[in-house]
């Protein structure tokens, strides 16, 4: 009965040190997620749709509709508190019921959220048959949410994770690397720890752009895109210095890092768009304005998204937008939309 006692102290204990590593790895995901939760800028609704999904994932969703007309400021959190009704989902519902719920509000955030909670409990071995079987195939969202799941489950290891990345079918895999690349570069969604050598602020970008570089050209789009996230969510710094830090991309892939920057500005200012895309006259050259403007007009038609891509309907919202240039530009990218 000792030997049995002091085995049971002893499973228990590597349980604890587990829980703990772990904890500390991805200890910047859980202190966003508990700064979320206790900031008196938060308000009751957030609390509420986390426990809606945790009883009823279609009735947290019509409450998150709500929500998001009634108050157009809530857009600039969305995606985060999404997550955490993904989460709230898998811990009720175990992951395919979790996944039956999924909807598109907020950039997808919720099934990203039940793709974290999934693959937090995974092991490498378990990874392979994973990655290939749980998403079907065209779910691009699914497949930015694998990225997600694959920073955990790996321990924050952008390789491996790229890697996996690699074996899913046609555009997956660029889904997947968005994943992987927003999970370090975007505050809200960051599973980085402040010790890591993965966490960056925004006064490390050169750390930041020697490790998109450091990567195969394969992966360096996605990378660069989602790279001035480590300035967008700082309301005290300006548009200029998102600018400036795409002035240090690659050539090749500046485009892309002007479309993040629009993209990520505007997640930030979903509340005016028009502020936003007029932003983007920060880049001198047209080429980059536009791809700016093309990012952001994307983020926010995929923000005022509440449905599946099928039942995608963008009629109207491109005429609230003051500039006619930039209502062309939003049909233009409207229609790509549509085909996602």
């Amino acid at each position: 009965m000792k030997a049995l006692y002091i085995s049971a102290i002893t499973i228990l204990s590597i349980g604890v040190l587990y829980a703990g590593y772990f904890a500390y790895q991805h200890w910047g995901f859980f202190d966003y997620h508990y700064t979320l939760l206790t900031s008196e800028d938060v308000t009751n609704y957030q609390n509420e749709l986390v426990r809606l999904a945790a009883s009823d994932p279609t009735l947290a969703f019509t409450r998150f509709n709500e929500v998001l007309e009634d108050d157009p400021l809530s857009y600039n959190s969305c995606h985060g508190l999404a997550h955490q009704m993904g989460h709230a989902a898998y811990d009720a519902f175990g992951f395919g019921e979790a996944m039956k719920a999924q909807n598109a509000v907020c950039g997808g955030g919720y099934i990203h959220g039940v793709l974290e909670a999934h693959f937090g409990l995974l092991q490498e071995e378990d990874l392979l048959d994973s990655v290939s079987s749980l998403c079907s195939e065209g779910s691009n969202t699914c497949y930015h949410g694998l990225g997600h799941g694959l920073m955990i489950a790996l321990d924050l290891d952008v390789s491996s994770s790229l890697g996996y990345c690699d074996l899913l079918p046609g555009v997956g895999a660029r889904n997947c690397y968005d994943g992987v690349w927003m999970h370090i570069f975007d505050l809200e969604e960051s599973g980085v720890s402040k010790e890591s050598d993965l966490y960056f602020t925004a006064e490390e970008t050169q750390g930041a752009l020697a490790l998109c570089a450091g990567h195969d050209d394969i992966y360096k789009s996605s990378c660069y895109f989602y790279l001035p996230r480590i300035l967008a969510h700082d309301q005290q710094r300006s548009f200029q210095e998102s600018v400036d830090l795409c002035a240090l991309v690659e050539d090749s892939f500046a485009i892309s890092c002007a479309a993040g920057s629009g993209h990520s500005n505007m997640k930030y200012h979903i509340a005016n768009p028009n502020a936003s895309l007029e932003a983007c006259q920060a880049y001198k050259a047209d080429e980059l304005m536009n791809a700016c403007k093309e990012g952001g007009l994307l983020y926010y038609l995929y923000s005022l998204e509440t449905s599946d891509a099928e039942t995608f309907n963008v009629e109207g919202v491109c005429d609230s937008l003051l500039s006619q240039q930039d209502r062309e530009l939003c049909d233009k990218v409207a229609v790509y939309r549509s085909g996602l």
